[in-house]
């Protein structure tokens, strides 16, 4: 059975994993990222859906993007200034 304790942040182990599958090797996919968090095959799809729509989920994949965005953005602006 998973441990279904959460993290300071409010996520169990396997929605951590999830989120880190998610903005990670499963580049945005629901179903690979619920995979390879531990889910089973079969449920994945719908696990992997269920899971992104989870408010604390959904704010920490808005962060990850507002976060990257903003460093490509800079990168782009050192670029244009001649600085890398």
């Amino acid at each position: 059975m998973p441990d279904l304790t959460k993290d300071e942040d409010g996520f169990t182990e396997m929605q951590r994993a999830f989120l880190e599958a998610y903005i990670g090797p499963a580049r945005y996919n629901t179903t690979e990222a619920a995979r390879r968090a531990g889910y089973s095959k079969r449920t994945a799809h719908s696990i992997g859906h269920e899971l992104k729509n989870k408010p604390h989920i959904r704010a920490a994949i808005a962060e990850h993007m507002r976060a990257f965005t903003e460093r490509q953005e800079r990168a782009q602006r050192r670029r244009r200034q001649g600085g890398g």
